[in-house]
């Protein structure tokens, strides 16, 4: 039997507060929630900007006809990603190979450095040493981009007259500026 008006707890108006430890966790239980739905929509909103921007750069390249590149020793104009590429330097090769750019010859020397030894294959072509360039190795691969550095300038013009030739160089002075121009190039060019 209930007996109203008597101290039964089930009476009490207002009901008995919550222990303040409950009150607590359903609070940060919250926080948490609103926290975690703001991550969700602040990385669901990144995906589409990165998404959309992915496919403006992409529209940009296809959309335009050519690319003009000037450099210290000239310049070229590029319409479509070179498929066939002989690289001259190992610094840019270096470059290149991080950027899975596929190479079609390239200089070889017993100084060849470890970690680029994939290239001493048989399957790259060998195209001169890195002071001296083999016109003839390079002209039978009909590259459609040649990247050559400042060992190899004394035969820029000759490089010239078999593909478009690109002159790449990094300043001791201002290293990073110079580095980040020929990344600029490479990710206008791939």
């Amino acid at each position: 039997t209930r007996q109203v008006g008597r101290g039964d707890p089930r009476d009490r108006w207002p009901p008995f507060p919550k222990p303040r430890l409950q009150n607590l966790k359903e609070e940060m239980n919250k926080k948490v929630l609103v926290i975690v739905i703001g991550i969700i929509l602040v990385l669901g909103g990144l995906v589409i900007y990165f998404e959309k921007s992915q496919k403006v750069e992409a529209e940009v390249k296809d959309s335009s006809n050519s690319i003009e590149i000037t450099h210290e020793l000239g310049t070229i104009n590029i319409d479509k990603v070179p498929e066939r590429v002989v690289v001259l330097d190992y610094g840019a090769l270096d470059v290149l190979d991080a950027l899975d750019v596929p190479i079609s010859g390239v200089s070889k020397s017993n100084t060849m450095p470890d970690y680029l030894s994939k290239y001493a294959g048989d399957e790259y072509k060998s195209c001169g040493s890195i002071k001296e360039p083999d016109l003839e190795a390079i002209n039978e691969i009909k590259p459609d981009l040649i990247i050559m550095s400042g060992r190899m300038a004394d035969y820029y013009e000759e490089l010239s007259k078999i593909a478009r030739t690109l002159y790449v160089s990094v300043e001791g002075s201002d290293y990073m500026n110079t580095f980040k121009s020929t990344l600029e190039t490479y990710g206008k060019i791939f």
